[in-house]
């Protein structure tokens, strides 16, 4: 059976530039580690969400912190594209990056 390809509008927050195609590790380059420690607005973290190559290939994690650095569930990575307008999981990154900034300990377990 034939998969069919997505197609997404991807709007690049650098440059204003939109492509149309669903990002993979192929035709998507992957940003810097600088960008993924600085994610102080909403696009910026929500660029870094969209990004395959932080996607994690495992459902163990909705979101995994590696001190700065944050990696997403590539099934949340894709619900992003197709719900564009939903900013939660974005502010969330950007709250939590700021606090682990400011010398907050980040958590080892899950919270009841």
């Amino acid at each position: 059976m034939e998969q069919k390809k997505r197609r997404f509008i991807i709007v690049d927050v650098d440059d204003g530039k939109a492509a149309k195609f669903f990002p993979t590790k192929e035709n998507t380059p992957p940003l810097s580690d600088e960008f993924g420690r600085n994610l102080d607005t909403i696009a910026k973290a929500r660029q870094w969400l969209i990004n395959p190559h932080n996607w994690l290939d495992q459902d163990s994690f909705v979101v995994k912190w590696d001190g700065l650095i944050v990696k997403i569930c590539r099934r949340h990575g894709i619900r992003l594209f197709e719900e564009p307008n939903d900013l939660g999981l974005p502010e969330v990154i950007v709250r939590e990056q700021i606090r682990l900034r400011k010398g907050g300990k980040q958590e080892d377990g899950v919270n009841e």
